[in-house]
């Protein structure tokens, strides 16, 4: 069981690190591609998914908000 525990932990790093990576703006294709697909010129930590997004798109947008919470 403590291997699949290290796994849950590290997808959410992983995650954890794509938020960063949006809210940064880095010079990424894939942050690019959010900006321009999602975000358009709403403010990260304030932007809510829509209904329709994409499962992985909803997962992102929980992570940010969790991690929101740890550091503010």
């Amino acid at each position: 069981m403590a291997g699949l525990r290290n796994l849950v932990a590290w997808n959410k790093a992983s995650i954890a690190k794509l938020v960063w990576h949006i809210a940064l703006k880095k010079d990424l294709l894939w942050v690019e591609w959010v900006h321009g697909k999602y975000l358009k010129q709403a403010d990260w930590w304030h932007y809510q998914a829509p209904a329709d997004c994409s499962w992985y798109w909803r997962k992102v947008v929980y992570t940010k908000e969790l991690f929101k919470k740890k550091i503010m």
